[in-house]
């Protein structure tokens, strides 16, 4: 019984984030956004939907959202994401007008990928703000 259950519980979220990532790609935010944020009640450990969840609420700009999305998957982020997701924690941030933030957050990103024109160019922007 409890590797039946097992076996439908992994095809049930197999189902949403599939068709999450199908809402993803057809442009329907809102509806990927619920449909993550239900997937990630169930399998809150699973990093790379919570990094799609912050880009969704990005791309919404569900600002706060996305913030505390890639903050929460900073720390378990594989290390070949992290300098993007610093990255796109600046954006959020330099967008919700959380500057000393964003320029935290792009001073990672840059750490970890010094020569990113994208990162660097960020990192100017923000600082010709100051």
């Amino acid at each position: 019984m409890i590797r039946l259950t097992g076996i439908i519980f992994k095809q049930s979220t197999q189902k949403i984030e599939q068709q999450a990532m199908k809402a993803i790609e057809v442009g329907r935010y809102s509806e990927a956004t619920q449909l993550l944020s239900k997937y990630m009640r169930l399998v809150p450990h699973d990093n790379d939907m919570r990094i799609s969840k912050g880009s969704v609420e990005f791309q919404r700009g569900n600002l706060s959202s996305a913030i505390k999305d890639f903050e929460l998957a900073i720390p378990n982020a594989k290390p070949q994401q992290k300098a993007e997701l610093y990255f796109m924690l600046a954006a959020a941030c330099a967008q919700a007008g959380k500057c000393e933030k964003a320029t935290r957050a792009i001073q990672q990103a840059l750490k970890l990928d010094p020569h990113n024109e994208e990162y660097r160019q960020l990192h100017l922007n923000l600082s010709n703000l100051h």
